[in-house]
């Protein structure tokens, strides 16, 4: 009794329509039956059209979650990496400041002692040189600028002034030659020396450390000097000179 009201409960749903049977002849209770029929067939067919996109959207929420929990993953494996990167940068910067403690002085040490190493070089290009100096201690005395960028400019000044005389070099400059202030052109030969040239070629004059001044040369020496003037300033073939110098105290 329970299935055939079950049944009947069923056709009633699919077939609402279902006319009855007394008041229509055969073909038009057949027409009213299909029509029910292809109505309700509709409606399973859209209640299966709505099933599979409820579906569909499970499957993408499901696929979403995947992916943030994924990415949850990679993120908190990433956080845990920066925090090494981070623990091993403090230890890194406790490690440079140790070692900036113990440069810092070297740099001050090394500027007083180019200060007074240039007090008893020659006196070529020393704008130029007391320049670098001076920039080296602005940077000491900089509170913005790091250690490393310090020593960097403490190794360009140290380059720089072990440079000088390296190769024959000419630079014009005033000097004092014999109590005479004359304009003209000053030749740094390495060790030969450091050589003064008048602009008329009258006075060739070198440099003496000793006495602090520059002595003239006689008309021997002062040939040659002039010569090597000329290939340094390219005016002439560069050449092996023979260059004989008195000793200058």
């Amino acid at each position: 009794m329970t299935k055939i009201c079950s049944l009947w409960l069923l056709l009633l749903l699919c077939f609402p329509q279902i006319p009855d049977a007394r008041e229509k002849d055969p073909e038009a209770r057949m027409d009213a039956t299909l029509s029910a029929a292809q109505k309700a067939q509709e409606k399973v067919e859209a209640f299966l059209q709505e099933e599979e996109r409820q579906r569909q959207a499970i499957r993408a929420l499901e696929a979403e979650v995947e992916a943030l929990i994924y990415e949850n993953h990679m993120l908190e494996k990433r956080m845990a990496r920066q925090q090494e990167r981070l623990l091993a940068l403090e230890g890194e910067g406790e490690e440079a400041a140790g070692l900036a403690r113990l440069v810092e002085p070297l740099l001050g040490d090394l500027l007083t002692f180019l200060e007074k190493r240039m007090e008893g070089l020659v006196p070529f290009r020393l704008e130029e040189r007391k320049g670098r100096l001076q920039t080296l201690r602005s940077a000491l005395e900089d509170g913005e600028m790091d250690t490393q960028s310090r020593f960097r400019r403490a190794l360009e000044v140290v380059e720089a002034e072990l440079n000088l005389g390296l190769f024959p070099d000419a630079a014009a400059a005033t000097v004092a030659v014999e109590g005479e202030m004359l304009h003209g052109t000053l030749l740094h030969l390495g060790a030969a020396g450091l050589f003064f040239l008048s602009p008329d070629k009258a006075l060739v004059a070198r440099w003496s450390g000793e006495r602090g001044l520059f002595l003239p040369l006689d008309a021997t020496a002062a040939r040659s000097v002039e010569r090597a003037f000329a290939m340094v300033e390219r005016r002439v073939p560069a050449g092996l000179i023979w260059l004989t110098l008195p000793e200058v105290p």
